[in-house]
């Protein structure tokens, strides 16, 4: 397998590069080209994942409960008797 170079970091490269950037960075205004901007984010945050789940959990619980935090023993109760549990 072939190893990529980069050689516009070579040093021997650096007034050709000087030279010809502004070019580039005109031809990026002028076009409005999007390349040398960095990749929008494709997924949500930790925190919005989070919150997202949290929303998720609160709205399920209010639907079967009528409370947005039920306490561990509530929930216990209501999945027991979902699954004809108790006696």
């Amino acid at each position: 397998m072939r190893a990529l170079h980069n050689v516009a970091t070579a040093p021997a490269q650096a007034a050709t590069i000087a030279a010809l950037r502004p070019a580039l960075d005109a031809w990026i205004r002028a076009t409005g080209d999007r390349g040398a901007l960095p990749d929008p984010a494709t997924e949500p945050t930790q925190a919005e994942i989070q919150k997202s789940k949290r929303a998720d959990y609160q709205r399920t619980w209010q639907a079967r409960l009528k409370t947005p935090a039920p306490t561990d023993a509530e929930r216990l109760a209501w999945w027991e008797k979902s699954y004809g549990l108790t006696p």
